[in-house]
């Protein structure tokens, strides 16, 4: 796949050219994500160039598990809306912006069910950088904050590591999940930092570059290591633009223990 230039128009009339009339560059997206031949992930934009839905699958049968779609105002993004396998909207997320435009918080709604209308989180946001560094997560019926998670990010503006953290009865923070990416040796191409890059969101841009990714989870009253799984990222390829195209994703179980899952991961671009 290549990358397509920008296609100049050009008349017999000399004279000042009008840029309005000059076509966009194209813009090679993300548009799915196999692994070992199954669906994945797929990736859906308007006509704006605005990511609009992600659709995951399971990997062993390709049947489709969840569907998030995005919506946006004039500041950016608005709206999640978490749909299931069957067409039915579970969630759905509205994020805050301050006086700046920046987002700030959001709020999680129950769509069905027997919760359906209830508030089942609130979050904000705290910046550092320019990032969101902090999410404190607060409980929906008294504002009381009971849990945070910490974001650090590659230079790039894609996602490190986050570790999320619970308190107990007495407000002591106890880890609970870390994910960390390990060894981003590559410059993350715009087009998928752009639009895989959110933490907030999908953070899935990391996979692109990183050598490892480690997760974590810990008991929530003592800290100790539950489960562990280190990922190996290895033997990539790409096309004749530099876009990554396939590669090997390797699955160690370090904690419970049990055989390593070794998949061939595929990508596949759109052109905008």
């Amino acid at each position: 796949m290549l990358l397509m230039g920008l296609t100049v128009l050009s008349t017999n009339i000399s004279c000042k050219k009008d840029r309005s009339s000059e076509p966009e560059p194209a813009e090679w997206v993300l548009s799915k994500v196999y692994s070992n031949g199954t669906l994945e992930f797929t990736y859906s934009y308007n006509d704006a160039k605005q990511l609009v839905e992600i659709g995951s699958y399971n990997i062993y049968t390709g049947e489709p598990n969840q569907f998030v779609k995005l919506e946006y105002d004039e500041h950016g993004l608005l709206r999640k809306t978490s749909v299931n396998s069957e067409g039915t909207a579970t969630l759905q997320t509205v994020y805050e912006r301050g006086s700046n435009g920046e987002l700030v918080g959001e709020e999680t709604t129950a769509l069905a069910g027997a919760d359906a209308g209830k508030v089942k989180e609130r979050k904000t946001y705290t910046y550092g950088e320019g990032r969101v560094s902090k999410v404190v997560g607060l409980d929906p019926d008294t504002g009381d904050e009971v849990g945070y998670m910490e974001i650090e990010y590659f230079p790039d503006g894609t996602m490190e590591r986050s570790i999320r953290y619970v308190f107990d009865s007495a407000q002591r923070p106890h880890a609970w999940t870390e994910d960390h990416f390990v060894g981003n040796n590559r410059q993350i191409p715009e087009n998928v930092a752009k639009y895989q890059g959110n933490p907030l969101i999908h953070p899935y841009a990391p996979f692109f570059v990183a050598k490892e990714f480690n997760s974590i989870v810990y008991d929530k009253t003592t800290s100790l290591v539950q489960s562990e799984q280190l990922v190996h990222l290895k033997n990539r390829e790409y096309d004749e633009a530099g876009f990554l195209i396939k590669q090997i994703m390797t699955v160690e179980f370090v904690k419970p223990t049990k055989p390593n899952d070794e998949r061939v991961v595929t990508y596949v671009y759109a052109e905008l």
